[in-house]
């Protein structure tokens, strides 16, 4: 299971469950798992790195789906700074700072376009 590679005590045991896995993958037979061992065997050094900064991109991925929502949301909007307040609303929540009062955003409409109030 590739997922051990990030459950493993330190780097050096990660890299071990890593090569296995590799060399596994590539001795398959299989055209699409090989291509992978090989991409994998690529980004090697990158994958294990992970162990020495342990972070993701979780954060910004679902940061870029709220946007896209958002945007999606805005059809509608009468000017490009509204669209911005409602950017920088989507980082108003209870674990990031609060919004400065004068540049509080109003809360998205649910109802359709043509009924909202700008």
């Amino acid at each position: 299971d590739l997922a051990q590679v990030w459950m493993q005590e330190n780097q050096t045991a990660g890299r071990i469950v890593l090569d296995r896995w590799i060399a596994t993958a590539a001795s398959s037979g299989i055209g699409q798992l090989m291509k992978f061992a090989r991409t994998l065997q690529t980004h090697r050094e990158g994958i294990l790195n992970w162990y020495d900064h342990p972070i993701s991109t979780g954060p910004l991925e679902g940061t870029n789906n709220k946007i896209k929502l958002l945007q999606r949301q805005a059809y509608g909007y009468r000017d490009l700074p509204f669209f911005k307040l409602k950017l920088l609303a989507l980082h108003h929540t209870p674990q990031h700072s609060k919004p400065c009062k004068r540049a509080k955003a109003p809360s998205i409409p649910t109802s359709h376009p043509t009924n909202w109030r700008l």
